[in-house]
Parts: structure tokens; C-alpha cells; sequence
């Protein structure tokens, strides 16, 4: 299915959303679905009247197998329904003939939460399996929602209640599966009751706990936050979850962008995964130069630790497999890595210069010990030509006015990184020391000539 058609029928569907909180439907556990399904068979070589007879028998397996909870409604009753529910669900379902039989796919539209699952592909091997193998493939793409309350004891865990699950047949078609992912909704309604604004919680997950005897369903939040549900629930906002089934097929990018402007990827950040409250961290990789980086295959919520050259910026929860695209905002820090680039190779050289002053005092020192004045001489010049504290300062100073940064946390880590670096210049770096070393030669000098003459004095009293 292409965008433009997605788009088409979810602007249709939308205006079907009837006026009223859902989450203070007295009958939301026992109301059912309103679904409405849509077969494309035209790309295959059925008989017109077969593919209406198609239809039908797929709508006559869910009135028998799923009776009370689904209500299939027809194109169009679906605006003026005489109970006046509106359209919950709506599949979008094409039948395309291959070679080896027919390639199923099923889009689901959940018009509550104005949200377009991924494409479910399924295959019958003939004619006669499809009604069969297209009921299957409809209810694999179904996503069950619920409403859910924040735990006042937990801010981790919150309460679901599914919609229509009183009246759900003996499958597990009506709730998520125990460990499975759901994307938490808010839903906000205006003065008038109507919708105003509906979307997912930024960068939360929901995982589905194991089902407890007398106890109501329940999830594990994962979020970037500690209180992502903050603020009022009730009244003019309803929260709301949806299941997120896990696509195989589907791989996951995540991509980190300047938080004022969506367009500005920002690249060369690390990204590393681990599970909530282990240390061991996975590294999966930079962003490339559009800021992106792709998540492994992995089932479940992780959480992605960004890093910006040795500063750790971000800490977000990923489900990879769910959502083809995760958008990041951050602090525009592209100056301060360069800088840390530049101060890294700086330090490096700042090392290797500190290690040769070292070896180069020494042998200096040693030599002029051993009287070998004009070879000391020659080091200590050697030692003299090495970069030295006023060298590095500079080198400094010129990298600092080069990096910019507008955002306050921004240019404030890049103050840090200098500010740590000249004191490590300052303390790594001695200027006296060249002068030491001369000083130690001219003694020792000094005190070689000054024994010479002692020993030449008797010499000279017994000759006379």
C-alpha cells in the first residue's frame, strides 16, 4: 500500500471519530471493535463475483469465531452507524496471484489513535485455501488497545484495561502477550469533546507483564524519563496503549538530529546497547553523516546510551523491529567534538613530549655526572627544541576561539574540556626545568674543575 493511499483513508477514517472521552466509556471492556475491511483482489485472476464471495466468507468466519468482538461494518454504514459507533479498525487487505498462488497483505488502521501498523504478508496456495489464510492474516495484523492508569506506588508500571476483553472469545487475540511491546497514546480532547491532538509518548515503551490469577493486566514502562505519564489524566487527556508486534523483516534506525532543527543530523556520536540496570554495554556503531545508525535485530526495549566524543548525552529506550524510524533531539555538540578530537591528539603529543623530557633529563643529567660536559650540552639543546608549556598553551588557546557553541550546556562542556586541559599543561609541563638542567651542568662543571685543582695542588708542592 502506498503513503498517499495510507494517508487517504486515515483523513477518511478520522473524521469518523466520534465525540467523547473512550477512556470514560463505561462499556469499553465489553463494547466491540468496529471493523471495516477492504479487499483489493484485482490483481488476480478471481471472478468478479468470486472475490464478493471472497469477502463474505472471511466476513462470516469473524461473525462466527469472534462474535462479540468484532462488529464488521460495511463502507457504507461506516459514517452513519444506527448505534452511532464509529470505525475502530479498518483493514486494508490486497490479494496479489504469484506463481506458486497468492500473496496476502494486510495494512490494520487503528482510528482512535490515528495509527498505521506495518504491512502483515501472508500466502495461501489457492483459491480455496484463501478465505482461510486471509481471516488468519487479518487478525495477525490486528493490535489490541487499551486504556491505562499510572500506578501511584510505581512510577514503572502502569494498569491496562483492553478494550472489549469481557467480551473476547478463548484466544489471546484481545490482549498483548506477556513480554510484548505497546506503544503508550495521549489523546487530547477540547472543550467540545472533540479530538485536538493524538500521538504516542516520546521515547516510552510498555512491556506487557505476565498475567497474574485476580489480578488486572498490567506493563513495565521503559521511558527516557522517570514520569512520562506526569501531568492530568483524566478529563481533557486520555492515555491510552496499543500492541507494537515486532516486524522480523523490519530493521530499525535510529537517528539523532539538533533538538532546534530537525533537519541537522549530527554524526559521529556512539551508540551502545544494554538492558535496564546491566553495566555491560553492546557498541553497535557512529552515526553516519545524516546522524542515523542502524539497531540490530534484537527483540524487546533496550536502552541506547549515546555518547559525544567522551561525555555521555543520552540515555533512550529502543524497541528495534517496531518502528522503522526513532528521531532524537539533542544539544548540537559537533564543535565540542571536533575540539575533543583536536585536545585528544593534543594531550597525546603533550604525553610523548612529557615521556622524551624525561629520558632527555636524564641521560643530561647523567652525562654531566660523568664529566661529558659537550654531550650534555648537545641534549640539553635537543630537550630545549621540544614543544614546551608556552608551545601547548597556544596550540590551545587558538583551538578554543575556533569552537563555537550557541546552546549554554554546549559551550559549557566546551569551557570543562579546556579548562582541564591547560591545567593539565600547566602541571605536566615545567619551564624552569630547561634552566635546571643548565644550572646542573655548569655545577658539575664547576665542581670538575674545582677537584681538578685540588688534586694538582700537592703535585705541585712536592716538585718544588
Amino acid at each position: 500500500m502506498t503513503s498517499l493511499l495510507r494517508r487517504l483513508i486515515l483523513a477518511t477514517l478520522l473524521s469518523l471519530v466520534a465525540v467523547g472521552s473512550a477512556a470514560a466509556d463505561a462499556l469499553w471492556d465489553s463494547r466491540p471493535y468496529e471493523v471495516m475491511i477492504e479487499l483489493d483482489a484485482s490483481r488476480t485472476t478471481l471472478p468478479a463475483r468470486q472475490r464478493e464471495r471472497l469477502l463474505g466468507e472471511v466476513v462470516e468466519r469473524v461473525h462466527t469465531r469472534l462474535p462479540g468482538f468484532w462488529r464488521i461494518r460495511s463502507r457504507e454504514a461506516a459514517d452513519l452507524a444506527a448505534d452511532g459507533e464509529p470505525v475502530d479498525k479498518q483493514f486494508a487487505v490486497m490479494v496479489t496471484a504469484t506463481g506458486a498462488g497468492y500473496e496476502i497483505k494486510v495494512t490494520e488502521t487503528d482510528v482512535l489513535l490515528s495509527d498505521v501498523g506495518s504491512v502483515k504478508v501472508a500466502r495461501a496456495a489457492s483459491a480455496a485455501d484463501l478465505p482461510e489464510r486471509l481471516f488468519d492474516a487479518i487478525q495477525a495484523g490486528f493490535r489490541p488497545v487499551a486504556t491505562l492508569v499510572r500506578d501511584p506506588a510505581s512510577p514503572r508500571r502502569v494498569t491496562l484495561a483492553y478494550r472489549a476483553a469481557a467480551a473476547a472469545p478463548g484466544t489471546t487475540i484481545a490482549t498483548a502477550k506477556p513480554g510484548s511491546v505497546l506503544l503508550p497514546y495521549r489523546r487530547r480532547l477540547d472543550r467540545e469533546g472533540q479530538v485536538s491532538e493524538v500521538g504516542p509518548n516520546p521515547w516510552t515503551y510498555l512491556v506487557a507483564d505476565p498475567e497474574e490469577a485476580d489480578s488486572a493486566p498490567s506493563a513495565t514502562v521503559f521511558s527516557h524519563t522517570r514520569r512520562p505519564f506526569s501531568g492530568r489524566s483524566g478529563g481533557r487527556v486520555e492515555l491510552f496503549a496499543i500492541a507494537a508486534p515486532v516486524d522480523p523483516a523490519q530493521r530499525t534506525w535510529l537517528r539523532l538530529h539538533a533538538f532546534d532543527d530537525e533537519s541537522v543530523g549530527l554524526p559521529g556520536y556512539e551508540v551502545l546497547l544494554g538492558r535496564l540496570g546491566e553495566e555491560t554495554l553492546q557498541p553497535i556503531g557512529y552515526t553516519d553523516d545524516d546522524g542515523r545508525v542502524r539497531l540490530p535485530a534484537e527483540s524487546g526495549v533496550w536502552m541506547a546510551n549515546v555518547r559525544c566524543g567522551t561525555i555521555a548525552v543520552a540515555s533512550i529506550p529502543v524497541a528495534p523491529g517496531v518502528t522503522p524510524l526513532i528521531d532524537v533531539p539533542l544539544v548540537d555538540e559537533r564543535s565540542r567534538l571536533r575540539a575533543e578530537l583536536e585536545v585528544t591528539s593534543l594531550r597525546e603529543e603533550l604525553v610523548d613530549t612529557v615521556a622524551r623530557r624525561k629520558i632527555l633529563a636524564e641521560r643530561i643529567r647523567r652525562l654531566a655526572d660523568d664529566q661529558q660536559f659537550d654531550a650534555a650540552k648537545r641534549l640539553l639543546d635537543e630537550f630545549e627544541s621540544l614543544p614546551g608549556q608556552s608551545d601547548f598553551k597556544r596550540r590551545l588557546d587558538s583551538a578554543q576561539r575556533s569552537a563555537k557553541a550557541d546552546h549554554p550546556l554546549a559551550k559549557a562542556r566546551l569551557d570543562r574540556l579546556f579548562e582541564k586541559t591547560f591545567v593539565v599543561v600547566n602541571s605536566a609541563l615545567d619551564a624552569r626545568e630547561s634552566r635546571e638542567l643548565a644550572v646542573s651542568i655548569d655545577k658539575a662543571r664547576q665542581d670538575a674543575a674545582a677537584r681538578d685543582g685540588e688534586d694538582s695542588t700537592p703535585q705541585a708542592a712536592q716538585g718544588g
